[in-house]
């Protein structure tokens, strides 16, 4: 036997959890369509999302990776000015180029003249020219001294890009590591919270069956023992992206399909 009242709070509970997990579920569908749109997945492909293991393991990072595609991108594009300085700069040097043609015109009285093959001739007359020509570039306003001047201020301006990318890198791997020891300490004081908060509610379960606590104690140690698990899930998943960002800055990523 139950109060009303207290019945009446249990079904106002049930309606709540139920509507939460209607959104969550919602959420996680948008979250699939998500990522079958990034991976070019029609959307009827079947997907699902592996469960999380219970525990951190922390796979070993080595610091930055002087491989990552921006970095890479940014020295690719320093060689590239230099080849376009070497290609500017060969515009002084003098080209010789050599070119000839070899043909026959033919004049005749009638059409069917040209495809005669009796052997007499019909008035072709040979055409042949051989030509030889010397560039000796002198005078360019000054064109490809202001684009070699350019093209050096554009390879400096890439070189200091490099290296603030690369300090920015830096500087983003040693904050992601100090996050992930955060994180793996928020996670182990919110498992230690969730502990208690089974326990306590484990104790007051108890004690509403006995009829020494009200239903509404019970339905506080719920709604706290509730909390406590999803600020344990959450610490675990923010535990998980920062060791994802070390994982990328490290160009480790594949560490994960192993």
């Amino acid at each position: 036997m139950v109060l009303e009242v207290d019945l009446t709070r249990v079904q106002i509970n049930l309606k709540s959890l139920a509507a939460q997990r209607d959104q969550h579920a919602t959420l996680y569908e948008q979250q699939l369509n998500l990522l079958r749109f990034l991976l070019d997945l029609p959307p009827e492909a079947p997907m699902a999302v592996a469960s999380l293991p219970t525990e951190i393991v922390l796979l070993p990072t080595e610091g930055i990776n002087q491989s990552l595609p921006e970095l890479r991108l940014l020295a690719t594009r320093q060689e590239l000015i230099g080849k376009q300085i070497k290609a500017v700069r060969a515009g002084y040097v003098p080209s010789i180029s050599l070119a000839g043609q070899l043909g026959a015109v033919g004049y005749q009285e009638k059409f069917c003249h040209f495809f005669h093959t009796d052997g007499e001739p019909h008035n072709w007359f040979g055409n042949t020219y051989l030509a030889v020509s010397v560039h000796i570039p002198i005078f360019d306003g000054n064109d490809k001294r202001l684009r070699v001047r350019q093209y050096h201020y554009d390879r400096q301006q890439a070189m200091t890009t490099l290296d603030l990318r690369r300090k920015q890198l830096d500087k983003d791997y040693a904050d992601a590591s100090r996050q992930l020891r955060h994180n793996l300490e928020v996670l182990r004081t919110q498992k230690e919270s969730y502990r208690q908060a089974k326990d306590v509610y484990a104790v007051t379960e108890e004690k509403y069956k006995e009829g020494v606590a009200s239903m509404t104690e019970l339905l506080q140690d719920e709604m706290r023992l509730r909390n406590a698990q999803s600020a344990c899930v959450q610490a675990h998943c923010q535990c998980n992206i920062a060791q994802l960002t070390l994982l990328k800055l490290s160009g480790q990523l594949g560490e994960l399909t192993r």
